[in-house]
């Protein structure tokens, strides 16, 4: 897991508390790879339009 985060943080991303919760959900199975998905796409989104970008 923290290979992963840390592989996204060398390209530029840095995790917030709702990625690494989802990512930790999903590695412990109490999410899918579709809820996975779905989550991370709102949580995108989400900060897409809180900056303004969306």
């Amino acid at each position: 897991m923290v290979q992963s985060l840390a592989a996204g943080w060398h390209e530029g991303r840095e995790p917030n508390r709702e990625d690494v919760a989802g990512f930790i959900d999903y590695a412990r199975g109490a999410l899918t790879f579709d809820e996975y998905q779905v989550r991370s796409t709102e949580n995108a989104a989400r900060i897409a339009r809180t900056a303004g970008t969306l």
